[in-house]
């Protein structure tokens, strides 16, 4: 069993879930297909585990500074890499052929993939996995002195629509990245991801995976409750429009940072919430600090959005 089979197999016990096929992974052909077959309750739920380590080159790096009593900075992007996306839509395509045998499919209530973060930059992984699934950026009101953030979903194009056979995500980041203990729930934390686009969305609402509590995130309700802001179907056709008008095949991202009053997405959102929103940091760029006058295996970094 691969390594990140071995633990993502520990971590779904280490949740409740049971692994059926007699604890074993799936068996697979030359396509590709999910890892595992699991129970929670009375529901059955398909899961592909896909492990995302430190990039061994900047982590080397990292410890040496570190070890030295030197101050480490990685510098991010909230929105996501290209690495990220890949892993994602791998993991859908083989979890799509899975529920291609109609008996698996009779078998699985929900399917789902489990994204392992090992890494220094965990924290920072997983914010750009969470604003790639759901297009989120951060919008703060221009005018209220506080400038307190609050999220916008399908501010750009949301990933979970090409999703299709993930009902959800699973995302689970390790406290300590050098000691992976999946069998230990102290040992890391996890938050669940709703994919809205799914058409079992209103089932997996009321389903088992209630019972893991842990944070879960929905839009739809975060929307509802005025807890975020969204730029709905109708909304965006009116930008498309917008643009169409202008001239332009898409969003001119540098002039929205240089002069957000002109931005389509801008004017729409401040029009519709009436508030002058606009996305912050810009950039959506994030600081990870690490000081360390000894070097320790923990994840001991901060993040700052810079402006």
């Amino acid at each position: 069993m691969e390594k990140s089979s071995k633990l993502g197999k520990d971590i779904l016990e280490t949740l409740g879930f049971k692994i059926l096929n007699n604890g074993e992974e799936l068996a697979t052909g030359e396509t590709k297909t999910a890892d595992f077959l699991v129970k929670l309750e009375n529901e059955n739920f398909l899961v592909e585990v896909k492990l995302k380590e430190a990039d061994d080159d900047e982590n080397k790096s990292r410890e040496e500074k570190l070890s030295n009593g030197e101050v480490y900075i990685s510098n991010g992007y909230n929105h996501t890499n290209s690495m990220l996306t890949t892993i994602m839509r791998s993991a859908n395509r083989q979890i799509r052929s899975s529920l291609e045998n109609i008996s698996m499919k009779e078998k699985v209530n929900f399917s789902f993939l489990l994204f392992i973060n090992s890494s220094y930059d965990a924290t920072l992984r997983r914010e750009q996995i969470i604003n790639e699934l759901y297009g989120k950026v951060n919008l703060i009101d221009f005018n209220d002195k506080n400038k307190a953030a609050r999220p916008c979903y399908e501010y750009n194009h949301p990933l979970f629509k090409r999703l299709e056979s993930n009902d959800f995500l699973l995302i689970v980041n390790f406290l300590n990245y050098t000691d992976l203990n999946g069998g230990n729930r102290e040992a890391f934390d996890a938050i669940i991801c709703l994919n809205q686009y799914s058409d079992k969305y209103e089932l997996i609402k009321s389903s088992a995976i209630q019972s893991l509590n842990m944070k879960i995130i929905d839009p739809i309700e975060e929307v509802k409750n005025g807890a975020a802001y969204q730029l709905d179907k109708d909304d965006w056709e009116e930008i498309n429009h917008i643009l169409e008008k202008n001239g332009q095949d898409k969003i001119d991202e540098n002039m929205e940072r240089r002069i957000p009053s002109l931005s389509p997405r801008v004017q729409i959102l401040s029009r519709k919430y009436q508030k002058y929103l606009i996305p912050f940091p810009m950039e959506n760029r994030v600081q990870i600090t690490a000081r360390s006058t000894q070097y320790t295996s923990n994840q001991n970094s901060t993040t700052s959005e810079d402006s």
